[in-house]
């Protein structure tokens, strides 16, 4: 039951990372929009200097996988 539990923290955990990512990606958009730049282009220039958002939670859950497998 142990390992039915964790499986459910860890995918909280990565909710909670997609959430921090996209409200970061939000609040930079609206910074943007307020220099001046339209919705598309806030959009835009925000991914753009963030990052490839799928690999940032990808390398993010790295150490969590490392766990995962010292524990099997």
């Amino acid at each position: 039951m142990g390992w039915f539990m964790r499986m459910f923290a860890r995918r909280k955990i990565y909710d909670d990372l997609s959430d921090e990512i996209e409200q970061h990606l939000i609040e930079k958009t609206d910074t943007l929009m307020a220099e001046g730049l339209s919705r598309e282009e806030a959009e835009r220039a925000a991914r753009r200097g963030f990052g490839n958002v799928t690999r940032i939670k990808e390398r993010s859950r790295e150490p969590w996988r490392w766990v995962r497998a010292e524990v099997l």
